[in-house]
């Protein structure tokens, strides 16, 4: 039996030819099909992405909803100089608080005498506070030098505080009093 080795042969026709023209005339109206194919994919592939994006929104719309990460608004405070306290209408935020003068203890100094020990009479000592607190301190004979009056004023813990110093002058040894809390409240108006 003898086979056809070649379209076309015994025709005289070009069947190669023939058959090649078809299968191109029909992947050219495969092209818009494609085309379209790819458009639709880049479609899909946009909704997906908008979809991704659409459920972050929804997330983040869903905290805001949320109120209790708004009540959760606190305070922190780096130092020790000052305290902070969050009230209901408390607004989130940063605020930095810059001190320009610090509060310091008040104190003044009597004049100086030259022994430390010598008794300089007794009696009672009356001191007031800015805040308009007052109160005394009974000073007995033998605790009348400075170095009594010192302990004696101590002893009180009514808010002042006693020192000697020695300032290297003629009559060098002088009582020094100080609040023991800052501010004008605390600050000795007179003795």
């Amino acid at each position: 039996m003898a086979s056809i080795s070649s379209l076309g042969i015994g025709s005289g026709l070009d069947l190669n030819g023939l058959l090649d023209q078809m299968e191109s005339a029909e992947r050219q109206q495969l092209a818009p099909i494609t085309q379209q194919q790819k458009s639709y994919q880049a479609k899909i592939s946009a909704y997906g992405t908008l979809e991704s994006k659409l459920a972050d929104f929804r997330e983040a719309a869903a905290k805001l909803g949320d109120s209790q990460q708004f009540d959760a608004v606190k305070s922190s405070v780096s130092g020790d100089a000052l305290n902070a306290v969050v009230g209901e209408d408390a607004l989130p935020g940063t605020h930095d608080i810059v001190v320009n003068n610090k509060a310091r203890a008040y104190s003044i100094a009597t004049q100086g005498v030259t022994d430390k020990t010598e008794p300089l009479g007794a009696g009672a000592i009356s001191f007031t506070l800015g805040n308009g607190d007052s109160f005394s301190v009974d000073v007995g004979e033998e605790q009348s030098s400075l170095e009594g009056i010192r302990d004696a004023i101590n002893e009180a813990g009514k808010g002042v505080q006693a020192s000697l110093v020695n300032d290297g002058s003629g009559q060098p040894h002088r009582l020094v009093l100080s609040a023991t809390e800052t501010g004008t409240d605390a600050a000795i108006a007179s003795v």
